[in-house]
């Protein structure tokens, strides 16, 4: 692409005269390597089906600009591997995905930007792995979850995302900024591990969770949503989600972390007419009642789909760094397995459950503000907590304190000695 040029490809809406057993495949399409080089520029409007696509691999180099203005299908389409290591690639529109990816993708450098619209579209998805290390890329997605019907084994949600692979993503430079608004969204979805050591991501979900009737499950917008283990040792990842059911950062897998940062928040109300009918069940049909106890199983009517700041489901493991939670009505940190911090900093507050702060694995502070409860004027004998109590002491020499809160609530106090941590 020679310099200070600029190029046009276009196609159109119906092909004619075509050879037969001819690939139709794109405006620019190639059954070999497609690699853009130079300091040029080429715009691409593909009307009939992809923008760009090739059978092989996909390479950007130098200073070369491509712009993709729209595609009836995916703007870039490669059945092999796509690596871009400088120039600018622009997105500007798709009917469904931004880049689809046949193989692995990796980024070295240069200027990325995508915008698509389309339902259950992705900005970047890829078949095998993301390695990110380096340049800037923008991703906007508006598009919203759909039901796929099928027979009952297969019919599910499919959900659009900024960027989605089937395989693991690694940041270890550059820069991501991701923000979607279709319902059900995703920020960042990963099917494998997701590993930070460098570079920095923020990512905005706005969202609903989407749900085809009141009686069936749903699925709801997700900052990061990793379906394999999430390992930090360096970086600076932010999600915010907001929107009903949202979780910032949702984790099947393990946590583990010893360095850099990682914040979710949370904001976002429960689900539909489950949301409206949950303080009043005797509004409820039967058949409503009987869903809505099956999903609240402790009977205390809280809807399932409230709001997450990190949810991880295997074990949580903080050696180091800073690890931030927030949601406004739900869990602000939920862990379903096993927590062990002993480094670092954890800071979590929700503004209907707790706030709890822990450093250098010496104190943990845990305050509420419920109705309140003070040990020192209840004669119940709480065996729990004195047996928390005995097991801190034995354990690490450490204690358990108690105090009313004094805006209301209660306060909980963990202390373990700086030598006591290495003991637990």
């Amino acid at each position: 692409m020679e310099a200070g040029k600029g190029n046009i490809l276009a196609d159109a809406e119906v092909y004619r005269n075509t050879v037969p057993d001819e690939d139709c495949k794109a405006c620019l399409f190639s059954e070999g390597e497609i690699v853009f080089c130079g300091s040029g520029t080429l715009s691409v409007i593909g009307r009939h089906r992809h923008g760009i696509a090739t059978d092989d691999y996909l390479v950007m180099n130098d200073d070369a600009t491509v712009i993709v203005r729209e595609a009836a299908r995916d703007a870039v389409h490669t059945n092999e591997f796509v690596r871009i290591e400088s120039g600018a690639l622009s997105i500007l529109g798709s009917g469904a995905d931004g880049i689809d990816c046949g193989g692995s993708m990796d980024i070295a450098g240069g200027m990325i930007s995508i915008t698509t619209s389309a339902a259950k579209g992705k900005c970047i998805k890829t078949v095998g792995d993301v390695w990110i290390s380096g340049g800037a890329i923008s991703l906007s997605n508006s598009g919203d979850a759909i039901w796929n019907t099928g027979t009952s084994e297969d019919a599910d949600y499919s959900c659009a995302a900024c960027l989605k692979t089937d395989g693991s993503l690694s940041l270890k430079g550059g820069n991501i900024t991701a923000n979607a608004t279709g319902l059900s969204t995703r920020g960042l979805h990963v099917k494998r591990d997701f590993t930070m050591s460098g570079g920095s991501a923020d990512v905005t979900t706005t969202g609903d969770a989407y749900q085809i009737d009141t009686l069936s499950d749903y699925t709801a917008s997700n900052g990061l949503r990793v379906t394999g283990n999430m390992n930090v040792t360096g970086g600076k990842f932010i999600a915010n989600s907001t929107g009903a059911g949202a979780m910032a950062i949702r984790v099947k897998g393990d946590y583990s972390q010893v360095g850099g940062t990682v914040r979710g928040s949370a904001g976002g109300e429960a689900l539909g007419r489950i949301r409206e009918l949950w303080k009043r069940p005797e509004d409820m049909t039967a058949e409503e009642l009987r869903h809505l106890i099956s999903v609240n199983r402790d009977h205390s009517w809280r809807p399932k789909a409230s709001a997450k700041g990190i949810k991880v489901k295997g074990v949580m493991t903080v050696r180091g760094g800073r690890l931030y939670g927030y949601s406004a009505t739900n869990e602000a940190i939920e862990v379903k397995n096993l927590i062990d911090i002993s480094g670092g900093e954890v800071l979590t507050a929700s503004d209907v459950y707790c706030t709890a702060w822990a450093r250098n694995g010496g104190k943990i502070v845990v305050t509420d503000n419920g109705r309140g409860f003070d040990p020192a004027h209840d004669s119940e004998p709480h065996i729990a907590l004195e047996n928390i109590r005995q097991r801190l002491e034995s354990m690490c020499g450490g204690a358990l304190t108690i105090t009313p809160n004094e805006g209301g609530g209660t306060v909980v106090t963990v202390t373990i000695p700086d030598n006591g941590a290495e003991q637990a």
